[in-house]
């Protein structure tokens, strides 16, 4: 406005490049804003979906380890348990008085 009120030799051809350059760069400027919060959302999706298949994953790994590991413990059980019938067998023959066996 103060250039079109004091200045006489106004070049308005220039003005209309300058206007229609800045409003190019104001309109690309909210056009990367709008793109930038696409590009987030649709990140933060995939990236959601890819990490609950991925606990998902690790839930069946879970179940599955923890079944071997009841069965080994099950099984180391039973073993003890037999072991520490043969020692109080054992234990009966030569007088030893002690059930348990060293650990």
């Amino acid at each position: 406005y103060l250039l079109h009120k004091y200045h006489n030799n106004f070049n308005f051809e220039m003005e209309v490049v300058f206007v229609d350059v800045h409003f190019m760069l104001f309109y690309t400027a909210v056009f990367n804003a709008i793109q930038s919060v696409l590009v987030r959302v649709v990140s933060a999706r995939r990236t959601d979906r890819a990490w609950v298949q991925t606990e998902d994953i690790d839930i069946g790994h879970y179940v599955a380890i923890r079944k071997e590991f009841d069965r080994v413990d099950n099984e180391l059980k039973r073993v003890e348990q037999e072991l520490d019938h043969e020692s109080e067998g054992v234990g009966r023959n030569d007088g030893n008085a002690s059930s348990e066996r060293p650990r």
